[in-house]
């Protein structure tokens, strides 16, 4: 029920200014666990994308919850993942 109702806002988020991406996981083992993954450019786009109409949806799924949702924000200043293990093999 849950990720029916989620599944069609994946698109409309997807396609917001700032977003890199937008998927939805549904763990193999436990079905009933599903994990909402988003990126965003900057915390700009974030907070534009929390005020937006989808998000009310969203808190909506996350009260349907089973198991309180947890929730991760993440900055990574650098998004060029391959420099970075370039400059720590380097220091050895």
């Amino acid at each position: 029920m849950v990720k029916s109702s989620i599944l069609p806002l994946l698109g409309s988020i997807r396609t917001s200014e700032g977003c890199i991406s937008c998927r939805l996981f549904q763990n193999s083992e436990r079905p009933e666990e599903l994990t909402l993954f988003e990126e965003w450019n900057n915390e700009q786009a974030l907070a534009k994308h929390i005020h937006s109409k989808h998000y009310p949806h969203i808190l909506e799924w996350m009260e349907l919850s089973v198991k309180k949702p947890k929730i991760e924000i993440c900055k990574t200043p650098d998004r060029d993942g391959i420099k970075f293990i370039e400059k720590v093999l380097k220091r050895g």
